[in-house]
């Protein structure tokens, strides 16, 4: 054999050996030492292993030979399965003068990966260069470049995105979408990370050319997006086509969509058993955890949450969602340092965590911090500007220190997000209310309710509806369970009925919540108190009024509201039946020659007292 020339078989045998414990074993360590025998003895016959030459017009062939760029590949990437992403990247930029213009695509891409391991997003950024136009031109006009061109998209995307330039980032996993509608993790970084709003979202899909083998993509894709609607027919088309025609019911995905589903519209016992189901069988699944960990703090099931917290923390101590669910266990017992603390930890793993960024807001706001808790949603806010809910508690803590005006502003930036959500409705209700608007209260409140899932029984606000055609419009009948969040809505609508002196539609409303919450004091206090004003509009109901006064002490004795109510109540019943008795002719009150006694008048005014 001559001492020049490694026969070309030998060099094969190598290669061969190296695919085979980088790809097919793993065993790193081994695939580094064959492939650096394999770089050597490739480059045995070079006198000036490294590319001289800046002049772009001398072919890379002509310096390098296909099987040295394959030596150089194998040794860099057998680095970087092995985790020496610097070593790897050096090897690459130091075997090719001017490096991102002359760079065999596979080695480019490489350098990419590299420098995204580091996390040095400036650098990817440098080596792509900054202008788009002439990233534009690498993609569109290099050879091999085609293969590479998503996610080549995605890292531009992704530095940018981790630069905090959120526009220039959507741009770029837009396009690599467009590039790729298969690139699941672009689509998760827009939507599921919540950088577009609902409107952007379906603009997204509208954009995106799926082929007839793509379908079920398209489907999947559009189960996830507007999750916060509660009326999202396509949303429910696109998972029963998936369940039904791909046959992909019993998919941790698709379920996990459903569950999402049922989560956001208030429906957490459905939710739960979805999620609970998927845990069991994939106890680790981390699209799912947050949402099972989320749904066991609704459902106040806190011992499992603990369980599950532990388990977690002990099999995958780096992980964001295992700090998560320990935070939730303590907001769950009302710990809120403690919870804090561990939503902290959370954001410090994963700085794009919004449910851990929430988390330490609500922290600060059950300890009445409003400051601290406005930090930490404007962090989020700033962080995830798809998502309508930090906004939306910036709002609501604007609310508690009674400035409306903010309040106001950040809520409605939050209506502009995502007008499908009718918390947000109900919280621009809550100002006008407070601001004496109550037409635009009305208007508010009445909007929240339109969007009930139960779309085609939607009420027809013009006329008063029949006591179990509302309660049945609230009450998901296949699950019997009632949806609690719609109660305080429809609540509001009532007093704000109340305060047009549209008596009867507050009644109506009044007594619909009922349906929904037969315990609850202070809605039979309203029906009391509306009965009782009702004698100013003409009508005497002061009587039934006493009842529900009665009703509400008997739930809620120490209710002072009701007590200084009923008082008045009873004096006036009284005041009423004395200028009665005053009115008649004498004649008319005698009765086999006894008059009327004032103790007979007592007694007529306790027995409507006890009713």
């Amino acid at each position: 054999m001559s001492q020049d020339q490694t026969p070309a078989f030998i060099l094969d045998s190598i290669k061969n050996k190296v695919i085979f414990f980088m790809e097919q074993q793993e065993e790193y360590k081994n695939a580094i030492f064959h492939a650096d025998k394999l770089y050597h003895l490739t480059f045995q016959n070079k006198k000036d292993w490294s590319l001289n030459s800046e002049d772009p017009s001398i072919p890379l062939y002509e310096i390098y030979s296909t099987r040295e760029i394959e030596a150089i590949y194998l040794l860099s990437k057998a680095y970087f399965k092995a985790g020496q992403f610097k070593r790897a990247l050096h090897l690459l930029t130091s075997s090719f003068t001017n490096f991102s213009q002359r760079a065999p695509m596979e080695c480019f891409f490489l350098a990419a990966k590299c420098l995204e391991k580091c996390d040095d997003w400036l650098e990817i950024l440098s080596l792509f260069g900054d202008n788009d136009m002439e990233f534009e031109q690498v993609l569109h006009h290099r050879e091999g470049a085609q293969q590479y061109i998503a996610s080549l998209c995605f890292l531009r995307g992704k530095a940018f995105d981790m630069l905090d330039n959120k526009a220039r980032a959507i741009h770029w996993y837009t396009q690599t979408l467009i590039y790729d509608p298969n690139f699941y993790e672009a689509f998760e970084k827009l939507v599921e990370k919540n950088l577009l709003n609902n409107q952007d979202q379906a603009a997204l899909l509208n954009q995106i050319n799926f082929s007839q083998e793509d379908q079920w993509i398209k489907y999947f894709y559009t189960s996830k997006i507007d999750r916060f609607c509660y009326i999202n027919d396509n949303s429910k088309q696109a998972l029963r086509k998936l369940s039904v025609e791909y046959n992909l019911s019993k998919n941790h995905d698709v379920r996990c969509s459903e569950a999402e589903r049922y989560f956001y519209s208030q429906r957490f016992n459905q939710a739960y058993e979805i999620t609970k189901q998927i845990i069991e069988e994939d106890p680790y699944n981390q699209a799912c955890l947050p949402i099972h960990i989320l749904t066991l703090v609704e459902l106040n099931k806190k011992s499992e949450l603990f369980s599950l917290s532990h388990k977690l923390v002990d099999d995958y101590k780096e992980s964001a969602v295992s700090w998560f669910a320990v935070a939730c266990y303590y907001y769950s017992i009302k710990k809120f340092a403690s919870a804090r603390s561990y939503f902290t930890k959370a954001t410090n793993q994963n700085p794009h965590f919004l449910e851990a960024w929430l988390g330490i807001g609500h922290c600060f706001s059950n300890d009445n911090e409003p400051d601290q808790a406005m930090a930490a949603y404007r962090t989020a806010y700033r962080l995830f500007t798809g998502s309508h809910l930090p906004p939306l508690y910036i709002g609501m803590e604007h609310m508690k220190t009674n400035n409306l005006t903010l309040a106001q502003k950040f809520i409605q930036q939050a209506l502009s997000i995502c007008p499908t959500d009718p918390l947000v409705h109900n919280e621009l209700g809550m100002i006008s209310y407070k601001w004496k608007l109550y037409e635009d209260a009305k208007q508010h409140f009445e909007n929240a309710l339109r969007l009930n899932p139960k779309k085609d029984d939607t009420p027809n606000f013009s006329r008063e509806i029949s006591h179990s055609q509302y309660t049945s419009h609230f009450v998901d009948t296949e699950n019997n369970i009632v949806v609690q969040m719609w109660e305080p809505i429809m609540f509001n609508l009532a007093n704000t009925y109340r305060k047009l002196k549209q008596y009867d539609l507050a009644l109506a409303y009044y007594k619909k919540c009922i349906g929904l919450q037969p315990k609850n004091a202070s809605i039979y206090s309203a029906i009391g108190l509306t009965y009782h004003l009702q004698q100013y509009s003409g009508s005497s109901n002061l009587h039934t009024a006493i009842e529900y006064y009665h009703k509400a002490l008997a739930i809620q004795p120490d209710h002072s509201f009701t007590a200084t109510m009923l008082s008045k109540a009873l004096v006036q019943i009284a005041n009423q039946s004395l200028e009665y008795l005053m009115q008649q002719p004498e004649e008319e009150i005698q009765d086999n020659n006894n008059t009327v006694q004032e103790n007979d008048l007592n007694v007529r005014i306790n027995k409507l007292s006890s009713h």
